[in-house]
C-alpha cells in the first residue's frame, strides 16, 4: 500500500491533473479518471476528485451538472458505505442521487459498461425513475431490447411527467414489440406533456401516417400547432405535401416559395418533388376550365430551373415525363404543333423498364405512364400499350415479393423513425404501378379497384391522387 501511495504522489509531480485543475477538463474525461480510481479501489479519491471538479464548475444551478457524474459519486459513496457502513456516506450518496435524478437529462446518453454497472446498482437499491431512463436508453442502443422497455416502463411508473421516456417507450413498442396502438399511445403522451418539441410532434404526425390517419385529420392538427410546423424544414414540408396531396396546390406553392429549405440527410428531392407536385396540379386545373396559356406558362416553370429557396437544384437524370406530355397537350391546344411535338417527344424519354420502390432517384412507375400517354398522342399506339403493360406485368409478378433493405442503402424515399413493413410498401408501390398500366389500357374499372386498395391501405398516397386513379 505504500508503494502504491508514493507511486500516486510520483504520478502527481509528472501530471497534476487528477489533483490540481480538474476544472480545465470535461465531464467524459472526468468520468475515465474516476473509473480508473475506482477500479482501483480508491473510491475515496475518486469520490475527491469529482466533488472538486463539480465545485468548480461556472453553472447557475445544480440541475446544469452532467447527471452521469453526480450518479458516479453517490456510486463511490454507496461502495464506501458498504465497506465502513458510516452514517455518513449514506447520507452523501442520498444527496447524489437526488442531484442526479433532477440534473437535466438533455444530452446525457450513458455508453459504458461501467456507466451500466452505476446506473443498475443505484436504480435497484434507490428504484430512480431518472436512472431507469438511462439505463433503457443505454439498453436499446445495445439492442437488449427486452431490458430496455422493461426500465422504461419502471421510470414512467415511478415518474410518469417525463416526456421523453414516453417517447422513447413509443419506438420501443412499434419497432420491436410491433404494438402500433400502444406507441401511439405512449407518444401521444409525450407530446401533451411538452406541446413545445416540435421534434415529437413531427414523430407524432410519422406514426399517425403509419398508422393511416385520415390526411384530413393530420392536416387539421398541424394547423393548431402551426407554430411547431414552421420551426423544421422535414415538418413544414410535411404539411406542404399534406395540402398537395389534399387538392390544395396553390397554398402548397404558396408555402414553398415563402420559406428558404435547407437539406438534410435523407430529405434529398423532395421540396423540388411538392414544388413540382403543385405547379403540374395548377397546371391541370388551368387545362380543365380551358386558360391554356396560365397551364402553358406554370409547365415551363416547372421544366425550368428550380428556385433557390428550395435549397437544391435539378438533377440531370430528373423525370419529368408528367411535365412534357402536359405541356405536349397544351401546346397543340394553342396552336403551337412544333413545339406540341418536341415536348411530347421529350415526354417519350427515360428508361421504360419498371423497377422497386426503394430510393428516391428510382424511375416513378407514373413516369413511365407519361411515357405510353406521350406515345399515344404521338399515333405510337404500339409503343404506349407496350409501356402500361409493362407496369401491370412487373406489378403483378412482384406484388408478393420479400423485400430486404440493403445494409448500405442511402437517400431512402421516407423517415426511418417508424420502421416501415417493406412488404407492404411494395404492395402499394405495384398496385399503383397495375392502376397505371390498367388505366392506360383502358381497363378503367379493373384500374379504380386496383385504387381504392391502395387508398383503404395509404390513404395519403398522394401520386395516387394527383394522377387522377
Amino acid at each position: 500500500m505504500k508503494e502504491a501511495e508514493e507511486l500516486h504522489k510520483e504520478s502527481l509531480k509528472i501530471d497534476p491533473l487528477y489533483d490540481r485543475q480538474p476544472e480545465k477538463i470535461n465531464h467524459n474525461t472526468l468520468l475515465e479518471l474516476v473509473i480508473d480510481l475506482y477500479e482501483a479501489g480508491d473510491y475515496a479519491q475518486g469520490i475527491t476528485l469529482a466533488e472538486k471538479w463539480v465545485k468548480q464548475q461556472n453553472v447557475s444551478r445544480q440541475e446544469d451538472i452532467y447527471p452521469l457524474v453526480y450518479y458516479y459519486i453517490a456510486y463511490g459513496y454507496q461502495n464506501l458505505h458498504r465497506k465502513e457502513n458510516t452514517e455518513q456516506a449514506n447520507c452523501y450518496m442520498t444527496m447524489y442521487v437526488t442531484l442526479g435524478e433532477n440534473a437535466a437529462a438533455d444530452g446525457c446518453f450513458p455508453h459504458r459498461t461501467e456507466d451500466y454497472i452505476v446506473l443498475k446498482s443505484l436504480a435497484e437499491e434507490y428504484h430512480l425513475a431518472m436512472a431507469y431512463y438511462y439505463l433503457g436508453c443505454l439498453l436499446y442502443d445495445r439492442r437488449v431490447y427486452d431490458e430496455s422497455i422493461e426500465d422504461y416502463e419502471e421510470s414512467i411508473l415511478r415518474s410518469p411527467d417525463f416526456p421523453t421516456v414516453h417517447r422513447n417507450l413509443a419506438l420501443a413498442y412499434y419497432n420491436v414489440k410491433k404494438l402500433p396502438q400502444r406507441a401511439y399511445e405512449e407518444m401521444e403522451k409525450a407530446f401533451a406533456l411538452d406541446e413545445t418539441d416540435a421534434r415529437v410532434y413531427l414523430e407524432l404526425d410519422q406514426l399517425k401516417k403509419r398508422l393511416n390517419v385520415a390526411v384530413k385529420e393530420r392536416w387539421s392538427d398541424m394547423e393548431k400547432h402551426f407554430d411547431l410546423v414552421e420551426s423544421r424544414d422535414d415538418l413544414y414540408l410535411e404539411y406542404v405535401t399534406l395540402l398537395n396531396t389534399l387538392g390544395e396546390p396553390e397554398k402548397a406553392l404558396g408555402l414553398i416559395k415563402a420559406r428558404k429549405f435547407h437539406q438534410w440527410e435523407g430529405g434529398e428531392g423532395k421540396v423540388a418533388a411538392q414544388y413540382l407536385t403543385a405547379l403540374y396540379q395548377l397546371a391541370k386545373a388551368a387545362v380543365e376550365k380551358e386558360d391554356y396559356a396560365e397551364a402553358k406558362e406554370l409547365l415551363l416553370r416547372a421544366v425550368g430551373e428550380y428556385p433557390h429557396n428550395l435549397g437544391e437544384g435539378k438533377l440531370e437524370s430528373g423525370q419529368e415525363n408528367n411535365l412534357y406530355y402536359l405541356l405536349g397537350l397544351v401546346q397543340e391546344k394553342l396552336g403551337e404543333a412544333k413545339d406540341a411535338f418536341e415536348s411530347l417527344t421529350r415526354a417519350c424519354c427515360g428508361e421504360s423498364e419498371p423497377v422497386g420502390m426503394m430510393y428516391y432517384n428510382d424511375q416513378p412507375p407514373e413516369m413511365i405512364y407519361y411515357q405510353g400517354l406521350a406515345y399515344r398522342m404521338l399515333g405510337e399506339e404500339e409503343q404506349a400499350v407496350r409501356r402500361f403493360q409493362k407496369l401491370v406485368d412487373y406489378g403483378r409478378e412482384h406484388i408478393r415479393d420479400d423485400v430486404k433493405i440493403d445494409y448500405f442503402a442511402v437517400s431512402l424515399p421516407d423517415l426511418l423513425i417508424f420502421e416501415e413493413n417493406l412488404n407492404e410498401r411494395n404492395r402499394k408501390h405495384c398496385l399503383f404501378m397495375v392502376s397505371l398500366g390498367l388505366k392506360g389500357l383502358g381497363r378503367i374499372d379493373e384500374a379504380e379497384k386496383c385504387a381504392e386498395e391502395l387508398l383503404a391501405m395509404d390513404n395519403a398516397h398522394q401520386e395516387i391522387r394527383v394522377h387522377d386513379l
